[in-house]
Formats: structure tokens, sequence, C-alpha cells
């Protein structure tokens, strides 16, 4: 199944199933969500509000529904509707565990975000200084730059 899938116009069974998927991570009912998951769901798609469950749990700082997804194959690389992935989002909310749990997975950690911005970056401009370490230390190169021009180490100067 693609990935990138829009839910839009779908049968009114799959929209109730991601209905409840989603109430499922929000609730962080992992009984329920590993249920609908062992019954087929379409791990990757996106939901009406542009969010994958994966995008979803990591915003929520759900750690153990970030694990149940990506252990029952959810993508730790696909992005939500606005080009975030798992690892740019917990790096924004500031969960080391997640920003973690996602680098000990084949993940990009240089992929490129709006405006040329890293994960890293995102990590420097928000002054987590253990996070941006710990993506130096998984591979993250410091040395590229945003649509700006700027480096990780100068947007943490900027601000």
């Amino acid at each position: 199944m693609d990935e990138w899938k829009y839910i839009l116009g779908e049968t009114d069974e799959l929209n109730r199933i991601l209905e409840s998927a989603a109430d499922c991570v929000v609730n962080c009912d992992l009984q329920k969500l590993g249920s609908l998951i062992d019954s087929s769901y379409p791990l990757n798609v996106l939901l009406e509000s542009g969010e994958t469950l994966l995008t979803m749990a990591c915003s929520l700082g759900r750690f153990d529904v970030v694990w149940l997804l990506l252990v029952r194959g959810a993508n730790p690389d696909a992005r939500n509707l606005f080009g975030a992935t798992p690892l740019s989002i917990a790096v924004q909310v500031g969960d080391s565990e997640l920003v973690q749990l996602l680098t000990q997975l084949p993940i990009d950690v240089d992929a490129e975000l709006g405006q040329g911005m890293t994960a890293y970056m995102l990590a420097m401009l928000n002054g987590r200084i253990g996070i941006a370490q710990h993506l130096l230390a998984c591979g993250a190169d410091p040395l590229l730059v945003n649509d700006r021009g700027l480096t990780g180490e100068e947007l943490y100067k900027e601000n």
C-alpha cells in the first residue's frame, strides 16, 4: 500500500477504523490499537488531520505507542502532510527518549524539512543541545545549511 495514500474519499469503514486508531493514539490505548493493527490496519496513511499515527504519537510524546507502531511496521521516515518526520517532531517537542528510539532505526537523520531545515538544526534552533549532540553522534551533518544559508550552530547563536 502506498504510504502517502490520502484517506479522503475512502470508504466509511476505513474512516471509522482510522478515527478509532487516532483515538487510541491520543488515549494511549495500546491494547485496542494493537488489535486494530492486527486486523491489517494501513499504518502509514495520512489521517484527515494530515498526520500519520506515528507523527501524531510523536507529537503527543506517546513513547509506548510509537514503539508499538514501529514494531508493527510503521515507516519511521514517513512524513506528515506538512513535511515533518517523526524524528523532527520528537526534536521539536524536546522528547529525547523518542529521539533515541528513532535514531536506533535506519532513518535519514539529515532528512530535509521545510526551508532546508534538518532535525539537528531544529534542535540547535530550540536550544536542545543534548539532543543535537545525540544527533551528531548518529551521523547528522553539522555543516548543512538551511535556505537562509545558516548552519545549526549559527541558528543557535542567532537565538
